[in-house]
């Protein structure tokens, strides 16, 4: 069941589905997977596990599009709302015409998986699409064509990928705890992100396109610089933009850089151990890499200012 409130009023306006057929109740309608809005926030878009697509114009009757065999786990429109773009467990894409209904080309197959996420570039003449067959792939939305190579990196099944406002960088998440962003162009990896500890549900660009927010089955979000290409020769640097945390202590600049590894050990830049973090720590540690972090917990920031590392260690003793 999917329900739509009024934005003004914050009512309920209707609801969609089940709906009955000859005084039966739809089993199909009942089981809903992705819903959007179309940009004039009227049309209400859903997929369902049969493979239809239903559209909802307000209080009219609905209506549905036919072209997947299997669940529809994904959908997204284009950023003028001509278009519909829709992914589903069979591993396959349709791309319609949001206004008529009809698809545009023939089911667009590549995906060796389910295809859990789909995004439109801002200027809407490329469709990015995240499976569970651990890539990313790039298509034509005028032509339906596949663009370059897929995207390979990550090891377990993409959750979600989002478009940077410029359409120069995609960034995804995936089921295998980290993030990556990738160079649309080239398909080349510009950095890949470590810090939650459990799967990345989600990822989203910031309006200006300097910060990354991704969301976790951990329980947190984390916030991100976003890296950007370098012009020179020495391929890719990180950005420099700052963000204030909706935490109360401002970010601390630790004495050193240093990094935690996936089994809580804090390294610093030349791999020596520093100390390690219990698990139910590590959710709320704040990485240098983060701008912020936001959890029910809090966080916990690391202070290197007065610890004795190193050849330091020495100033600890004090002879009897």
């Amino acid at each position: 069941m999917i329900h739509v409130w009024s934005e003004q009023m914050g009512e309920l306006e209707y609801a969609i589905g089940p709906i009955k057929t000859d005084g039966v109740y739809n089993a199909d309608y009942q089981e809903f997977w992705p819903a959007a809005f179309l940009f004039d926030g009227k049309r209400v878009v859903c997929g369902s596990n049969s493979g239809n697509i239903y559209i909802q114009d307000g209080h009219k009757p609905s209506y549905s599009l036919t072209g997947h065999n299997h669940e529809v786990r994904s959908i997204a429109f284009s950023p003028n709302g001509q278009l519909l773009a829709s992914g589903s467990a069979d591993g396959s894409l349709m791309i319609w015409d949001a206004g008529t209904g009809e698809g545009l080309f023939d089911a667009l197959t590549g995906h060796f998986g389910s295809v859990s996420s789909i995004a439109f570039s801002p200027d809407g003449t490329q469709v990015a699409s995240g499976s569970s067959d651990e890539t990313i792939r790039l298509w034509s939305s005028l032509t339906g064509a596949p663009i370059g190579n897929p995207f390979e990196g990550h090891t377990h099944s993409v959750s979600s990928v989002a478009f940077s406002p410029s359409g120069g960088q995609l960034v995804s998440a995936s089921d295998d705890k980290t993030m990556r962003v990738w160079d649309v162009a080239s398909g080349e990896l510009i950095a890949a992100f470590e810090g939650h500890t459990d799967i990345v549900l989600s990822v989203a660009f910031s309006p200006d396109g300097t910060q990354i927010a991704s969301g976790s089955a951990d329980k947190t979000i984390r916030l991100w610089n976003t890296p950007v290409q370098s012009t020179s020769s020495t391929g890719f640097v990180d950005c420099e933009g700052s963000l204030e945390r909706p935490t109360s202590a401002p970010i601390k600049h630790p004495a050193l850089d240093w990094n935690m590894d996936m089994d809580g050990w804090v390294h610093d830049t030349q791999d020596r151990p520093l100390f390690w973090v219990p698990p139910d720590l590590r959710s709320v540690l704040l990485l240098q890499q983060n701008t912020g972090l936001i959890s029910r917990q809090g966080c916990i920031e690391l202070d290197f200012s007065n610890a004795r590392i190193g050849d330091n260690w020495a100033t600890c003793y004090k002879p009897l």
